[in-house]
Formats: structure tokens, C-alpha cells, sequence
């Protein structure tokens, strides 16, 4: 099931002038009542998404958790300035294209990334 994560409940503007409902906030939602997460592409929501510190927080939280993230284009942004390695070849779990990303799915977790404290 995919649920939309956002700063804020209500209809979103998709880029090619779509809507879409907002299932949950970042600041309501757990990340640990998620299996994945992806973080999307466009100059916009990478600049958004990179403000919100509850966005931030959230994904550290899966990284930290050892689950799986897909990273597309822009997206890269948000990852950085929340501290997620994008440049460890090791780690299968961070991806930037959809079939690594379905198969990481199915491991359901990197336990390699995962440490005691956690590195973010």
C-alpha cells in the first residue's frame, strides 16, 4: 500500500497540474510504520522537502532503520542535507531507479547499514 507523506494534509499540486490528497504529515506519521520510502524529483519539492526538518527527520529515520529509499533526481538534495550516504556502493538499499529499488523491497532491510549508535 502507498501512502503520501507530506508537510501537510490536503491536495497537492502535481508538475503537470494533477492533484493528489496527502494520506498522513511528517510531523503525525511515524517512519517506522513504513516499509520504504521515496523521496521524489523536482527542483520544488526538493527545496520544500529539504526545509522541513520533520521531512529530514523522517527519512533519517528509515535510513537509521535500515529500510529501503529511492532517491530520484532531485531528491538527491534532500537526502544530503538529511545526512543520508548516497555514495556507498554497498549499500543495495539506496536506490536511484525503480527494479533496485522493487528488489530491495523484497529484503525489506540492509542490515549492514544498521548500527549501534546509529552513523546519522
Amino acid at each position: 500500500m502507498v501512502k503520501l507523506v507530506a508537510a501537510r494534509l490536503g491536495a497537492l499540486a502535481a508538475t503537470d497540474g494533477a492533484s493528489v490528497e496527502a494520506d498522513a504529515t511528517f510531523e503525525t506519521m511515524p517512519s517506522v510504520l513504513f516499509d520504504a520510502a521515496v523521496i521524489p524529483d523536482g527542483e520544488a519539492a526538493a527545496t520544500e522537502l529539504s526545509a522541513l526538518g520533520h521531512a529530514r527527520e523522517f527519512l533519517r529515520d528509515q535510513f537509521r532503520h535500515a529500510k529501503p529509499i529511492l532517491v530520484l533526481g532531485e531528491g538527491r538534495r534532500v537526502a544530503e542535507v538529511a545526512a543520508i550516504a548516497l555514495s556507498d556502493p554497498a549499500d543495495w538499499a539506496i536506490a536511484r531507479d525503480i527494479v533496485p529499488f522493487m528488489e530491495a523491497l523484497g529484503k525489506h532491510r540492509n542490515w549492514e547499514r544498521a548500527s549501534d549508535p546509529p552513523r546519522v
